[in-house]
Formats: structure tokens, C-alpha cells, sequence
């Protein structure tokens, strides 16, 4: 199941679509598993990053040019919650229980701390 799902998760249209939330429960499945996939971790570290660096200004929320937003049954759109610094803390541990290295990971640990210094500085509380 697991190597079925990671094949899904690489794609690069796939990636595209993760709301923060999908990353992380991503990352903790696969962490408490220690089920590596090296594609499916190069593309989500990657995708991660992307969805870090472009998300501006750090709201509770994420704008619908940014990621795409969903649509409930009776057709109300919600726009995907943003990355809380908690959030960020708990992905990390996770990448770290798979002993990663490389330009990748080091990468989407740069965007992480940028958006945590953002987020300090402009979003509420709620997201910290």
C-alpha cells in the first residue's frame, strides 16, 4: 500500500495539490512506518518548499492563486489552512525519524525557518 500511495504522492501534479495538513499527515505516516520512498520525499520536501516560499503574506489561510481550494458538498468553497509553526515543529521531528540529508531537505529547512521568521512577524497568534 505504502509503495502504491509514495508512487501517487511523487507526482508532480499531486504535489501541487497538498494542502499544508497533507503534508504533514504524509510525512507522519511514512516516519512512524519508516517506510522510505526517495521520490516521493525528494517531491514533497520540494512541493513543501515551493508551497512555504510562495505563501505571502502568512495568513490562517492560503489564497486561492496559491493552492487550490476545496468544495463541500453543498458547493461552499473553503480556502485550505496555511502551515502553523506547530505544524512545522511536528514535520521536522518526522523528517528527522528518516535521518534525511541532502540539498533537498537542507532547502526545505531554510524555507521553513524564512516562514517561521514571517510568520513572527505578520500572521496572528492562532498560527504560532
Amino acid at each position: 500500500f505504502f509503495d502504491a500511495a509514495a508512487s501517487e504522492l511523487a507526482r508532480p501534479n499531486r504535489v501541487r495539490s497538498l494542502a499544508p495538513r497533507n503534508f504533514q499527515n504524509v510525512f507522519l505516516a511514512y516516519g512512524w512506518s519508516r517506510h522510505f520512498d526517495e521520490k516521493m520525499y525528494l517531491s514533497l520536501m520540494q512541493g513543501m518548499a515551493r508551497n512555504l516560499d510562495g505563501h505571502r503574506p502568512v495568513g490562517p489561510k492560503c489564497a486561492r492563486d496559491h493552492l487550490f481550494s476545496y468544495t463541500c458538498k453543498d458547493g461552499f468553497e473553503v480556502l485550505a489552512d496555511s502551515f502553523r509553526i506547530s505544524s512545522l515543529e511536528v514535520i521536522l521531528r518526522a523528517l528527522h525519524r528518516m535521518n534525511l540529508i541532502g540539498d533537498d531537505f537542507e532547502d526545505l529547512v531554510t524555507s521553513m525557518a524564512d516562514y517561521v521568521k514571517r510568520s513572527l512577524a505578520e500572521s496572528p497568534k492562532m498560527m504560532r
